[in-house]
């Protein structure tokens, strides 16, 4: 009888590829449930009284101010209602799997460094999309296109200059 080798057991062995899927699925799962979290946060915020409460701090503040700082607040409830998944994800799996040394306290400040980039990388473009529907009524779709484009084109060349080096330390090798 003819086995067929599965992607991988080519290369590597049969355990290695068992215990790689071991690793691996729980980490589907928990992405997987994070996704549907957001989504979920971002639902309730969108279509209950959640969301209303949320804005109603800044709905007299410019609207300028406004979107900015709700957009910074949505992104700190989505952060904070994934925070426990993302801890296990990111800090319990990886150390009891050997992958991580990193410290508790370690994992958060990376978290929370994340929050001040997704917030920076979230808020600023919302509120250019706004602004965009302030100046340009009619022709906004047309700015935001250009604008998404070259927004997308900047961070791909300043990320691993601006970004990366917030998460990791680089050296000469």
């Amino acid at each position: 009888m003819e086995t067929t080798l599965s992607a991988g057991q080519e290369v590597f062995g049969q355990e290695q590829v068992e215990r790689s899927r071991r690793y691996h699925r729980p980490v589907y799962v928990a992405r997987v449930l994070g996704i549907l979290l957001g989504l979920l946060t971002l639902g309730l915020l969108s279509f209950t009284g959640l969301g209303d409460a949320l804005y109603s701090p800044v709905e007299d503040w410019p609207w300028w101010s406004a979107a900015f700082a709700f957009a910074a607040l949505v992104v700190f409830v989505t952060w904070l209602v994934q925070t426990p998944l993302a801890y296990w994800r990111g800090y319990v799996h990886e150390h009891r799997w050997g992958f991580s040394s990193q410290s508790r306290s370690g994992w958060f400040v990376d978290r929370l460094k994340g929050l001040g980039v997704s917030i920076v990388l979230t808020a600023v473009p919302l509120l250019l999309l706004i602004t965009a529907v302030h100046v340009f009524p009619s022709w906004w779709p047309a700015v935001a296109a250009v604008g998404a484009a070259l927004l997308v084109l900047l961070v791909g060349f300043v990320a691993p200059v601006l970004l990366e080096p917030v998460f990791n330390r680089f050296g000469p090798v």
